[in-house]
This record gives structure tokens, C-alpha cells and sequence, in this order.
């Protein structure tokens, strides 16, 4: 059974605020349980959840129920995961120190998590004497889960970026995974503070190009249905976007003149809001403006970021129903009505070089991996493969 994390009166009032009062309603009434809340396979698992809940005997039902929206909530079997006493902490004599190692959970985690921790574990294990830092909004683990979910993810990242800033063992420059959600926000991190800078950035079925819809209900799932309506039809107000995380990446290409507008964060971390010059509701008059004579905006300050770093590994997973379209872990673009598939490498956004990702690219740095399974499910022996291949 997962559990319900209190949603205490101050979020319940911001809640309110942000236009989701029919949204926190019709959670505190579901009453059913969480559909596949734990996917358990060898070693490392994360929570994947393909439909709302929540409870009507707490006040953690909207909390809960927006959980499994980019959930990356890590837990883990004991049996089959390395406990701190069994990993050495110190680094092996005669080797060089291993560079550091920066974590952002995802939506619904929390820094201090088991499924956290296991991973800071599972980190030393490949490389001993590995200094883990987890990124936390607030040194309360209720605090920081909720974090995920209710504020201004510029305020956030500005926070983080001078709580990073601030620790000795990471001056000299360090690696970083994110998951979901937290693998945008180190991207943000990257492009737009980068003191000390990011070498290598791992992240696991984050959405780069945005959410364009929220996971598919179940056709008999009526509340699940009405509170997707209600989301879609609220997440570009002025509130939704200074106050609710996951609708400041929420990415609908079908009214992309109202994200242009609206967006609280995911339009300029991209630099979309620059290059736009109009001619249309949809992701198509963007695509057009690389025919254009309209000479692109470029963000100095994130390409030269970009140009410290030595590698952004995008891992997608392939079965992936809860990042909606999964591509965008690969900074994809799908077109929602025809579902055509446009490359990164074929889009403006890259071609045009708007925030520096091109120069990654072009020099290797850009790398594609998949992973079997739903969102958030990794094995320990995947994490180390890829740790050992692309950080250090």
C-alpha cells in the first residue's frame, strides 16, 4: 500500500488559489486504491502509476492522486539492495578521487527517500569514496515531497542552485542524474547557473519537451477523466502557473500560442518564448520559423553552459504510459493528431541552436539510451552500467 503523504492546510489553501478547488474535491472523493502503485524487479524499482486515487479518510487525496503525474518515487527490495554498512565509503588507494554526484528525485519523492538513498548506495558501490549530495527544497522530508508538486520552479531552482553553490565538495564541478521532473530542473540548473557546472547529466523519463497530456484513464474511470478535463482546462491560468509544478512543463502543442503565453517555466528554459513570432495555435507555426528570415534568439548564457558540459544521456523507457508522449524524454516532438515523430536533430530548437544543445551534439555529447519497462522502473545493475559508463 503506498503511503499518503498529509496535505496539510497551507498547500490545501494554495491548492485553491491555483483554480484546482474542484480538482482537490473530487480527489478527497475517490476512493479507490492506486493501480500498480509498485512494480518490483531485480533490485531497483520505482513506483508507476497508471491511474489517480487517493482516500476519502485524509486530506492527502490531491497530493496523492497527482502522485503518479511523472512519479519518480524510488523504492526497493532489501533483499536484493546493497545497505551503506556493505559499500565502502572511502575511495581506493591509489585511485583518483571520484567526481561527485548531484541527485533530483522526482515528483512525489523526497530527498531522504529509502529508494534515494539506495541509489546514493548503489552510486559508492561502483565507484568508492563517491561524495552523493540529494537536492532537497526543504530539510523536511514532507516539506520537500511537496515541493514537488506546489510552487514556482524558478524560485526553487534558485534555492537549490545556492544550496549547491555553498557546498565545499562540489566546487571543482560534478555529475548529476535526474529523475523525471528532476532531470528538467538539473537542466535548468545547467543552462542558467551552472556555478559550480554540471559535467555529465543523466536523466531518466523526463519529459525535455514537455507534457502534452496527462496519463489515459481507464474508460470506466469517470473521476480520473473529469479531473484531467479539469487540469487541462485550467493549467495555462496565471495561478496554475505560479503555483502548481507539473502545469509549468505541462506542453500542449494543440494550444501552444496559450503555453507561449502562459508558461512558468519549461517555455523559456527552452527559449520557445524568443523564436515564436505567431501565425498559429499550434506547434506548427514554430516548426515553420526555421524556413523563416526572422533570425533566432539565441541564450547566450545557456549555450555557454552547455558548453562545459561533456555529455546529457536522455533515457527513455520504452513502455513508458505516464510521461505523455514518452518521447520527450528524448526532447522529441509528437505531433498529437497524426502522432508523426519529429527528431530533436530535426527541429529548430536544435537546428537553430536556441539554447546551446547543438554545439552538445555536434561534438558527441548527446546520447540516447532506453530502458525496458514503465516510467520510473530501473534495475540497480542498469543504474551502475550507465553511472559507470557516462559519469566520472
Amino acid at each position: 500500500m503506498v503511503h499518503l503523504v498529509p496535505f496539510n492546510r497551507n498547500t490545501s489553501s494554495r491548492c485553491i488559489l491555483a483554480l484546482f478547488s474542484a480538482l482537490c474535491l473530487a480527489s478527497l472523493g475517490a476512493t479507490e486504491e492506486l493501480n500498480g502503485a509498485v512494480h518490483f524487479i531485480p533490485d531497483i524499482s520505482v513506483s508507476s502509476f497508471s491511474n489517480y486515487g487517493g482516500s476519502s479518510n485524509d486530506g492527502g487525496g490531491l497530493y496523492q492522486g497527482f502522485k503518479n503525474f511523472l512519479s519518480g518515487r524510488l523504492v526497493g527490495s532489501s533483499e536484493n539492495l546493497p545497505q551503506t554498512e556493505d559499500v565502502p565509503q572511502e575511495a581506493v588507494p591509489g585511485n583518483p578521487v571520484p567526481r561527485p554526484v548531484v541527485i533530483w528525485h522526482g515528483l512525489g519523492d523526497s530527498y531522504d527517500s529509502d529508494g534515494i538513498n539506495r541509489v546514493g548506495v548503489t552510486l559508492r558501490r561502483a565507484r568508492p569514496g563517491t561524495f552523493v549530495y540529494a537536492v532537497r527544497v526543504s530539510n523536511s522530508s514532507r516539506d520537500d515531497s511537496q515541493a514537488g508538486f506546489v510552487g514556482q520552479i524558478k524560485d526553487q531552482l534558485e534555492e537549490v542552485a545556492q544550496e549547491i553553490k555553498n557546498i565545499p565538495e562540489l566546487q571543482g564541478g560534478f555529475d548529476a542524474i535526474g529523475f523525471s521532473q528532476g532531470g528538467v530542473f538539473l537542466r535548468g540548473y545547467l543552462q542558467q547557473y551552472n556555478d559550480p557546472p554540471i559535467r555529465n547529466l543523466i536523466t531518466f523519463g523526463s519529459p525535455h519537451n514537455g507534457v502534452a497530456s496527462l496519463p489515459q484513464c481507464e474508460n470506466n474511470n469517470f473521476i480520473c477523466r473529469r479531473r484531467n478535463e479539469l487540469f487541462e482546462a485550467r493549467v495555462y491560468t496565471a495561478s496554475a502557473q505560479t503555483t502548481i509544478i507539473p502545469a509549468q512543463y505541462f506542453r500542449d502543442p494543440l494550444r501552444y500560442s496559450e503555453y507561449i503565453e502562459m508558461s512558468g517555466f519549461l517555455a523559456d528554459l527552452n527559449n520557445e518564448r524568443a523564436n515564436y513570432h505567431g501565425g498559429g495555435s499550434t506547434v506548427d507555426a514554430l516548426v515553420l520559423q526555421e524556413r523563416s528570415a526572422v533570425e533566432p534568439v539565441r541564450n547566450k548564457t545557456s549555450a555557454a553552459n552547455f558548453a562545459q558540459a561533456q555529455r546529457l544521456v536522455m533515457v527513455m523507457f520504452d513502455a513508458d504510459v505516464t510521461v505523455v508522449p514518452k518521447e520527450s524524454a528524448w526532447f522529441q516532438e509528437v505531433d498529437k493528431t497524426t502522432g508523426a515523430l519529429t527528431p530533436l536533430e530535426q527541429r529548430p530548437i536544435y537546428i537553430q541552436d536556441w539554447i546551446g544543445i547543438k554545439r552538445l551534439g555536434d561534438r558527441g555529447g548527446l546520447i540516447y539510451e532506453t530502458l525496458p519497462g514503465a516510467h520510473m522502473e530501473i534495475k540497480e545493475s542498469d543504474l551502475t552500467r550507465l553511472s559507470l559508463k557516462y559519469l566520472g
